[in-house]
């Protein structure tokens, strides 16, 4: 497009007296060898001189300009570039200032006014906004993507609606400038913070400050700004499009700042600083064929590099270099350069060397598909490629992590979290893959159809594509690159990376990718053939495709006529989501492993239609070879149960042989609120028992008096599927942002490269602060309990064993099918009471990853009850070399007040060892305990430890069957004293977050409003593990939010240490509340100044009755700072408030106090032996809140 003026606000040309070359006026001379980028008259050009002599452009009229690159010298290339702030660099031009480019070259854009700076941080970013408060705030999110966007200079100026066009190699490089504080931070980051899913690919380049959260830009979380850095958080600092005020002005990045400043300006670098990679340099246009490059992988520093960018289109990074060669000086295995990483001394000359060994930082790069050539046996065009989706699966390739290990050689393995890759080679090969045999290397050469052939070099089918990544000797250091090779041992191995995303199989490597842009339409590739389709990128974590939305009583019968969308085309998926359009009941299930969609919803569900009538009609979707075996874990959709009906999920009943009618009630499992919602009675057309039945569900126009919705509305239906990756737990799973509530889960409790399979639990997901793993539970009465007869080994390595409550049934292969029990009713008790589950002790220290974890006990006198008692307690590491004894070490009960039996009392289970009827390692003398007991295994000391299993299946001497939760009565259980045989049941959490820790109470209530008071763990200083607390949350005095930062419980107040609100004291019972004589400090000041809490609230007997005195909207709780106004005064570390009785002389002794009645009663550690609470309180208990 021509343009006429290039610069509006800066001089065009470069004038010096000799008119030497490099400006538009008097041409380019560019030299043999080199590239020169060149803008003129709104074109932009790179010119490579491939020729053997310099080269003279004229550029000063567009006739000349334009005559050139349309005839084009044959050994001269020229390659299209988008006139932008960082081709002006790159031209050489270092001027500032305003100037008129068409940013997206030959697309839709015209010319418009773009202030580059050209100076500052390498040059050549483009200003995509500026916000100085002297002009005010942007009125909305809408004004803060597109205002002024004509004139850059302006206070209020922004096109972040245009951010898309500045994307480079996946990522965009960003300057957040605050100039008059003289500070900025530079980064990159793959995901656009125009859209919701947080930051995605962050690294850091130049940060000047990275408190309150920073991480990057996302979508801001509040209406205050567009965007903000803090992210994950409900705090807004980094603003980046102010709505609001902030104490004065923008919020600022320094840390514990009180006032805002006055402005922000936002850079992003359409280039990045850097070239990156190999494929960078192809996108750029700067590639001078096959060779040595450097490139900067973090945007820092440099690293020499090979780029191979004649083959397979080019853009390939050399990422791992090794040989078999005898002569060679450094014999290492792939493992041992991985581990290292210390790159790859490449020079113009040695490419082809023996002695060329290493291996990049691959993780620096955002790879996504690998190339291999073996340089010495192989013909000069020939490669093997294998393409993968996202950057995760690349990476759990060449970290050997992509499925379980086993030791026989033509063993193949699903891959992880639902991996499928695309192998090509030169020899035309192309075909897809989701299994590969994990047998000290990466191949997929024995796995039933691609068993590999006897041709050399080049394999289609390659039994070792990366050969044993442990062997080290010349024999089987590399062997075989993608391929045999035939035996070949003079291999030189290269193998290269590149980053490519043009091809994702489903909506979750769009996200995984960073390449979300909320929700919407994409175009994917699950077959290699592209397939438009709708993303949910939200709900739940996100990355769920949608593949039908229609009508069920429709797809029963195969009329596809009212069908608003559907599609197949072999989309893969571990996990399957059914949507109510109308009523909003979401219900999710997961596949066993990674299925297909190789058909349509309703040509599944006619297939379970077909099914003989009973309880096993159920689907099984296709695996990746088209054998339909692959079932729900729970079995929630598409399934029969005996009456000739069939369940299309758990809101709608269809009847298949009676057009459009369907039944509006059952228990079944999991439960669907709507069946409970919905008003069948007031619609004619829905009869019989309880106006259940409902013909005319298509057609019939009249509406419930509850929801308001005709039976079309109420059946309509939307079903989503997704690919998660591996989780370890319950707690990997909520934190990670995957949680669809409790309910049952698949988990992989020792990840993705452990030997056991994954295995189905129930995850409790609310309970104080939610992600406890079900490992041990226990119903009165019944026969066939899990854990009757276990032998001492198999309690320890025992999959899931379950039995079916109060009956004779069990599953004892790992399945727990008995999970599918129906219930009637949403009470989490009822639900669990359906099942009896135990899990052995070595997947309970899996899913604690080794470490120390809490341990959650709930026990309810009899069935159809809410808990009568509940405990949670932390808990040592089960040692196996000490029989892996159980450690208490801090306890606390959070329903009623009566202390478990495997907390207290002579035979409590606390620091006993395990014991079975085989293994006596109990302290009674005599035979083994769990001999009396049904032959359980326990934590036994003496004989009777009021057990879970309590006198087991058999009622062992007496004593009941069902969980005790403490005493010895032989009886049923008493919810008054929690004495007798119940229903109990035992989760597990572990300490480490999977995730970011929420940072306090306010910011857990934000993201579930429904959170009740209770116990959770946040982090208030993220990256410090040692600042990750358990605290206790008031999620509903006024509004709920409060972290409970400091307490002092009865007695112990006299001990009270004078610095007692400035430090951390006994953070272990932070959450120990209502223990007598028991104090904790969180370091109110700390926590304050890290969070940003504006509000407290101070609870004591001793003052107002027990009112709360609630102080809101002061700011920070700082002890620098005096507060002498408001409900709530404090002194600083200096001086009083005046006039204020209680300290009137200020001393070091009250400096840290928190002080009522205008300041003059109150909490002052220092006056601790006799007056730590004023006007003769003496030590008085009291309870400190921040929010």
């Amino acid at each position: 497009m021509y343009v006429k003026a290039l610069f509006i606000a800066a001089t065009l040309f470069a004038s010096t007296k000799n008119y030497a070359l490099g400006t538009v006026s008097t041409g380019f001379k560019v030299d043999q060898g080199n590239l020169q980028t060149i803008v003129a008259h709104g074109i932009c050009k790179k010119v490579w001189n491939n020729s053997s002599t310099d080269h003279f452009i004229s550029t000063k009229s567009f006739l000349e300009w334009s005559s050139f690159y349309s005839n084009t010298p044959s050994n001269i290339v020229v390659r299209d570039c988008n006139p932008s702030c960082s081709n002006l660099k790159k031209m050489g031009l270092t001027t500032s200032g305003v100037y008129s480019l068409d940013i997206d070259g030959s697309g839709p854009l015209s010319s418009q006014n773009i202030y580059c700076d050209l100076t500052n941080d390498g040059g050549g970013w483009t200003r995509v906004l500026r916000h100085n408060t002297a002009s005010g705030y942007f009125a909305d999110a809408d004004a803060a993507k597109n205002s002024n966007n004509t004139d850059p200079t302006h206070n209020l100026y922004s096109i972040l609606y245009l951010l898309d066009n500045f994307m480079s190699i996946n990522r965009y490089t960003f300057k957040l400038d605050w100039p008059t504080e003289g500070i900025k931070n530079i980064w990159s980051q793959q995901s656009s913070p125009m859209y919701s899913g947080g930051v995605w690919g962050y690294r850091g380049i130049n940060i000047a400050v990275a408190s309150n959260y920073w991480g990057g830009l996302e979508k801001g979380s509040s209406s205050s700004s567009l965007l903000d850095g803090s992210v994950d958080h409900s705090n807004w600092y980094y603003a980046v499009g102010s709505t609001t005020t902030w104490n004065g002005g923008i919020p600022i990045a320094t840390e514990h700042s009180t006032t805002g400043t006055d402005e922000v300006q936002l850079y992003v670098h359409d280039g990045g600083l850097y070239p990156m990679s190999c494929q960078h340099i192809i996108e750029l246009g700067e590639s001078k064929g096959s060779g040595v490059y450097t490139i900067y992988p973090d945007q820092k520093t440099p690293t020499d590099v090979y780029c191979e960018m004649d083959l397979d289109n080019g853009g390939w990074t050399l990422f791992y270099a090794n040989a078999a060669d005898a002569s060679m000086s450094v014999k290492k295995s792939f493992s041992e350069l991985r581990e290292e990483r210390a790159g790859i001394s490449i020079t113009s000359s040695n490419f082809n060397d023996i002695n060329t060994v290493g291996f990049l930082d691959y993780k620096k790069f955002s790879a996504t598909q690998m190339f291999a050539r073996d340089i010495a046996n192989w013909g000069g065009a020939e490669f093997s490629r294998v393409d993968l989706y996202n950057p995760r699966d690349f990476e759990s390739i060449v970290d050997h992590e992509f499925s379980k290990p086993n030791t026989t050689t033509d063993d193949c393995d699903d891959l992880q979290s639902g991996t499928i890759f695309r192998f090509s080679n030169s020899n035309g090969q192309n075909y897809y893959m989701d299994r590969a045999q994990n047998f000290g290397g990466f191949g997929w050469g024995d796995c039933g159809s691609r068993d590999q052939t006897d041709a050399t070099d080049v394999e289609n089918y390659p039994r070792h594509y990366i050969y044993n990544v442990n062997a080290s000797a010349d024999s089987g250091r590399v062997r075989g690159v993608g391929g045999f090779n035939n035996g070949d041992l003079t291999v030189k191995a290269r193998y290269f990376l590149r980053e490519k995303y043009d091809q994702p199989k489903n909506c979750t490597d769009i996200l995984l990718s960073g390449r979300s842009k909320g929700n919407g339409t994409y175009t994917i590739y699950p077959s290699g053939t592209a397939v438009s389709v709708e993303c949910d990128m939200e709900t739940n974590g996100g990355g769920w495709t949608k593949i039908w939305h229609g009508f069920p009583t429709h797809a029963a019968t195969g009329n596809t006529s009212s069908e608003v969308y559907s599609v197949s085309n072999s989309i893969s998926f571990n996990q399957i989501r059914m949507q109510g359009v109308n009523h909003g009941a979401e219900i999710v299930d997961s596949t066993w492993k990674t299925a297909y969609m190789d058909k349509t919803i309703p040509q599944y569900f006619a297939q379970v239609i077909a099914q003989a009538d009973g309880a096993n009609a159920q689907v099984q979707f296709a695996d990746y070879s088209g054998t339909e075996n692959v079932g729900l874990v729970g079995k929630y959709f598409f399934r029969g149960y005996g009456n000739n009906w069939r369940l299309f999920y758990p809101c709608i009943n269809v009847d298949p042989t009676t057009a459009d009618r369907i039944f509006i009630s059952g228990s079944y499992h999991p439960r669907c609120p709507s069946i409970d919602d919905f008003a069948q009675a007031s619609i004619t057309t829905c009869t019989g028992s309880g106006n259940h039945y409902c013909t005319n569900a298509y057609n019939s126009t009249e509406t419930d008096t509850t929801l308001g919705l005709t039976l079309k509305d109420y059946q309509e239906t939307a079903v989503w599927v997704r690919s998660l990756p591996s989780m370890r737990s319950c707690r990997e799973i909520l934190d990670q942002g995957y949680s669809t509530g409790s309910g049952i889960y698949l988990i992989d409790a020792d990840g993705p490269l452990g030997s056991e399979d994954p295995f189905v639990t129930y995850c409790d997901m609310e309970t104080q602060g939610g992600g406890w793993t079900l490992v041990w539970s226990n119903t009165k009465d019944g026969t066939n309990k899990p854990t009757t007869n276990l032998n001492y080994v198999d309690s320890i390595d025992t999959s899931p064993r379950c039995s079916i409550a109060n009956t004779s049934s069990n599953d004892f292969t790992g399945s727990c099918t008995s999970f599918m029990r129906n219930i009637d009713d949403s009470n989490e008790n009822t639900w669990l009471e359906q099942f009896n589950y135990y899990v052995g002790l070595k997947h309970w220290n899996n899913v604690a990853d080794g470490e120390d974890y809490q341990l959650y006990y709930k026990w309810a006198a009899d069935y159809g009850r809410d808990s009568d008692y509940a405990a949670i307690m932390n808990i040592k590491h089960l040692d196996s070399a000490d029989n892996y004894r159980f450690e208490i070490d801090n306890y606390v009960n959070v329903v009623g007040a009566v202390d478990a039996g495997l907390y207290v009392g002579s035979n409590s289970a606390d620091n006993a060892q395990w014991s079975a009827f085989d293994v006596d390692n109990d302290t009674s003398g005599g035979s083994a305990c769990g001999t009396v007991y049904s032959n359980t295994p326990y934590w036994y000391k003496g004989c009777w430890s009021g057990s879970i299993n309590g006198g087991g299946e058999l009622s062992g001497s007496g004593y009941y069957n069902g969980a005790y939760w403490v005493g010895s009565a032989k009886q049923y259980g008493d919810p008054a004293t929690g004495a007798g045989a119940g229903n109990g049941w035992i989760f597990i959490r572990e300490y480490s977050r999977k995730g970011r820790l929420k940072s306090s109470c306010k910011e857990i209530l934000e993201e579930n409003p429904n959170a009740p008071s209770g116990v959770y763990s946040i982090d208030f200083t993220p990256g410090n593990t040692q600042n990750q607390k358990s605290v206790y949350c008031d999620m509903t005095t006024d509004g709920g939010g409060w972290t409970l930062v400091a307490f002092s419980n009865g007695t112990v107040t006299a001990t009270t240490p004078d610095d007692f609100m400035v430090t951390e004291v006994n953070t272990g019972r932070l959450f120990d509340k209502d223990e007598a004589n028991i104090q904790a400090s969180l370091n109110s000041e700390a926590f304050s100044l890290a969070v940003g809490t504006t509000d407290a609230m101070f609870v004591s007997p001793s003052y107002n009755g027990g009112v709360p005195y609630i102080d809101n909207g002061f700011g920070l709780w700082h002890y620098n700072d005096v507060k002498c106004t408001g409900p709530l005064f404090h002194t600083s570390r200096t001086a009083g408030c005046s006039g204020q009785n209680a300290n009137d002389n200020f001393s070091g002794a009250d400096q840290f106090n928190i002080a009522v009645n205008s300041g003059n009663e109150g909490i002052v550690p220092g006056y601790k032996a006799t007056e730590v609470c004023y006007n003769g309180k003496g030590s008085c208990s009291f309870q400190f809140f921040l929010r």
